[in-house]
């Protein structure tokens, strides 16, 4: 966008997007603190409202919904 790349912009917009939504589907908090632990390779800890790791049929489903984003994509800019 700061390229004056409108275009290129919203097409990002819209993987993040994506994203958001496999992370809100599956309890976005705890998402969020797995995806970090995984992303930085240090324990980020339980979420506050979730207070339990996710199973592994969780873990399962979130990973898959990730893989059908540009997750990895977006995580490695």
């Amino acid at each position: 966008y700061l390229d004056g790349d409108v275009l290129q912009a919203r097409d990002w917009q819209l993987k993040v997007n994506k994203v958001t939504q496999v992370m809100t589907d599956a309890g976005f908090e705890a998402a969020l603190k797995a995806l970090m632990s995984d992303l930085t390779g240090h324990d980020c800890g339980l979420s506050r409202l979730r207070r339990s790791p996710f199973t592994t049929a969780e873990r399962q489903q979130l990973d898959a919904g990730l893989a059908q984003t540009h997750f990895a994509e977006l995580a490695a800019l």
